[in-house]
């Protein structure tokens, strides 16, 4: 298949047993996969001894076909076939393999269609993170894999400050880039550690697997400060500071599931919303709301 940085990538091979290709990637215009990606053109040569388009690969070949997957005038890939017979093709294999490959060509496009929805169905149009439908079905799994292994999952539910007086005093252009630059400063710090989400207007969650109660604390209280210290960059000359308000629960020391680990965490956030805003809050089994700070 083509790749976007224009190579051709090894996607399947079929051959004698024991038997496999030394190169699983060729730059496009290289041998004879190469030269009918560049050309978007079939290829036969019934004798590669001498070939100088042919680049060695599986030991015993002497002759060689190869057919461009196309798809609306656009190369999505090769089909190559080899075989130990020298002259072992014909236009009539061509024409086979040609029928093939736009069956091929229209069910890889099909594929990546699929492939670009379903990531559209669980991804925030406006900052690129996760959206609330994936939150869901994130945690749905990744609490069946608590009760497996016996770990926590922290959750992290915050809110900007004052948010409204952004759009109101800028417009909502600056507002939502605001939502960007924020979302942008969460997925830094979330990396690999969990899922970063845009739960709605100016709610974000996080997802922390295997973190307990107060080490999602922790978590959240950096990040508070990490957006509060340093102003953002919002166009035309605008820069501007902005506080959050973070809440914290835990499945399943503080919630049953993935229902009410949201709703823990949501009135963690509210408690802080009441008692001044931009601190972190986090809900004890015993329901107590308690603000966390970290050791200076």
């Amino acid at each position: 298949a083509l790749e976007e940085n224009g190579r051709l990538v090894l996607k399947a091979f079929s051959g004698e047993k024991g038997i496999r290709p030394k190169r699983k990637e060729i730059i496009l215009g290289k041998g004879i996969s190469g030269w009918v990606a560049k050309h978007k053109k079939e290829l036969i040569v019934n004798d590669v001894e001498g070939e100088e388009r042919y680049l060695p690969g599986i030991k015993g070949i002497k002759s060689e076909m190869a057919i461009p997957i196309m798809r609306k005038n656009k190369l999505i890939g090769v089909i190559d076939v080899g075989s130990k017979e020298k002259f072992a093709f014909d236009e009539e294999d061509a024409e086979l393999l040609s029928q093939i490959a736009s069956q091929l060509g229209v069910a890889l496009e099909n594929a990546y269609l699929y492939e670009k929805v379903s990531v559209s169905a669980i991804t925030d149009d406006l900052t690129g993170l996760y959206n609330a439908r994936y939150a869901y079905l994130y945690l749905d799994e990744i609490i069946k894999k608590a009760d497996e292994t016996g770990k926590p999952v922290s959750l992290i539910f915050l809110d900007l400050d004052h948010f409204k007086w952004v759009n109101d005093t800028y417009g909502h252009l600056i507002g939502g880039e605001m939502l960007r630059r924020v979302a942008q400063r969460i997925k830094n710090k979330v990396g690999k550690k969990g899922s970063a989400i845009r739960y709605g207007g100016d709610e974000y969650i996080i997802i922390l697997p295997d973190t307990s109660l107060l080490e999602g604390a922790k978590f959240a209280e950096e990040l508070r400060k990490e957006i509060g210290e340093k102003p953002f960059e919002l166009g035309n000359g605008i820069r501007y500071h902005i506080t959050a308000s973070f809440g914290v629960s835990e499945y399943p020391g503080v919630a049953e599931d993935e229902v009410s680990l949201i709703r823990t965490a949501d009135q963690a956030m509210y408690w802080v919303k009441e008692h001044g805003r931009n601190k972190t809050c986090y809900k004890t089994p015993d329901g107590e709301f308690v603000e966390y700070r970290l050791e200076e």
